[in-house]
This record gives C-alpha cells, sequence and structure tokens, in this order.
C-alpha cells in the first residue's frame, strides 16, 4: 500500500510539475510498479514456506499455502519482465494531464490483472472480493471507459482510495459486507495456474515482437505497430 502512496505522488509531480519534462522521471512509474510486483512476489513465497497448512496468519487472514504460490510468485516476475515502453511515458495535452503509458497495452493490463488477484486470493483471501476483484475491476473500467493509457495511473489512485478507507472504516466486519473464499485448493490451484499460463504467454509475445521488428526494450516501445498504441496516442492528442 505504500508503493501505491507513493506512486500516487510520484504521478501527480510527473503530470503537474517540471519533473514530468526530465528523462529520469519516466524511470519512475515502472519502477514504483515493479517494487509493488516484488513485494507481492516476495509475499507469495513467505506464504509458501510458511503456512503449508490453513493457518491464521498474525493480521488475522486465513491463509493456506501450496504450489500455487510458487506458480504466482513466478507469474509475477514475469509481470516485471514484460514492463516495456518506459521511454514512451507522456503527459496528456488535453485538460486533464493524466500520465500515459501508451506501450502498456490491454495485453499487459490483462496480464497484470489475472495475476494480481490470483495474489490477493492466495495472500489476502478474506479481502479478496474488495481488495482484488472490486478495485481492479474499476481500474479496467477506468482504461476502457475514460481514458487509453492511464491504466497505472487509475490503479495507483484506486488502490490508495481503498486503502485509506478501509484502514479508517473495518466495513468488512459488518455482517452484510463480509464474503468469504472458498478456500478451496482446487480454485487456488486453477488460478494461480491460469495467471502463469497467461503471463507466460504476454512474455512471448513480447519476445517474438522484439525479434520480428529488432527492437531495443531497454530504448524503444515495441507495441507501435499495434492498433491500440495509435489510439492511446491519438485519444490523448500526442499523435
Amino acid at each position: 500500500m505504500v508503493s501505491a502512496l507513493i506512486g500516487v505522488y510520484g504521478f501527480l509531480l510527473i503530470r503537474f510539475t517540471s519533473i514530468g519534462n526530465k528523462k529520469f522521471a519516466l524511470l519512475f512509474p515502472g519502477a514504483i510498479l515493479a517494487i509493488n510486483i516484488a513485494e507481492a512476489v516476495y509475499r507469495e513465497f513467505e506464504v509458501y514456506f510458511t503456512y503449508q497448512t490453513l493457518t491464521v496468519d498474525p493480521g488475522g487472514i486465513l491463509i493456506q499455502g501450496g504450489i500455487w504460490n510458487i506458480f504466482n510468485g513466478i507469474a509475477g516476475i514475469l509481470c516485471i519482465l514484460t514492463l516495456t515502453g518506459f521511454a514512451g511515458i507522456k503527459v496528456s495535452k488535453d485538460a486533464s494531464r493524466d500520465m500515459i503509458w501508451p506501450d502498456m497495452t490491454w495485453l499487459y493490463i490483462i496480464g497484470y490483472t489475472i495475476w494480481n488477484f490470483a495474489y490477493v486470493y492466495n495472500c489476502i483471501s478474506t479481502r479478496s472480493l474488495y481488495a482484488g476483484f472490486g478495485i481492479l475491476t474499476a481500474a479496467l473500467l477506468g482504461e476502457w471507459m475514460f481514458k487509453r493509457g492511464a491504466w497505472l495511473q487509475h490503479r495507483a489512485q484506486i488502490l490508495s482510495l481503498y486503502a485509506m478507507f478501509s484502514l479508517s472504516v473495518d466495513f468488512q466486519n459488518f455482517a452484510y459486507f463480509s464474503v468469504l473464499p472458498t478456500y478451496s485448493e482446487n480454485v487456488l490451484f486453477g488460478l494461480s495456474l491460469a495467471s502463469l499460463t497467461i503471463n507466460i504467454g504476454v512474455f512471448a509475445v513480447m519476445v517474438y515482437t522484439i525479434m520480428k521488428h529488432k527492437i531495443n526494450p531497454i530504448k524503444q516501445e515495441i507495441y507501435i505497430h499495434t492498433p491500440y498504441y495509435k489510439k492511446t496516442m491519438e485519444q490523448s492528442k500526442l499523435a
């Protein structure tokens, strides 16, 4: 949650101050997202090695470790490796001045979304409906309905708002809002396997695209040929 809040403040500086014109600032969005993912990957492996039976952790969360944690931990590492196009991050030229990451296409967003929901289900199970499904769906709707390319901005803002609200009001203590997962090993296994499979696919597409177009992924954007990239640039008046 701390990394999400740092991300929100950092994105605001990029959007509304001269810092956004500095090349080093373009590294910040990818770095803060990678750190956030790495925190979750660490937790997946920690749960696997610590909670081999259904156990309540010190935070009051019911957790069951298993091979699914390894699957999703690897998927999280792939989510970091498939972050591309830092050099192309820009501020939109419309009134909203959104932080736009054109190279972060639907392909990556879907892979990340499934991985993150699997992480929440595996490691923060009692809050998986709200901290997982609710937040992730809201970010997807923001990308689809309001502004293409601003998914990371939407994601960080929504996560931070949820964290501040849930830490102030523990609404899930009310029976009406308490929705518990099944704790089924089949569901845990299947969800994490799907996450790993999809993110292997995202990684394979990235490698194929880099090789086909002979792109340097560190210095160049790799999905500039896609309709999503082109529409994102047009919508933000960056084309």
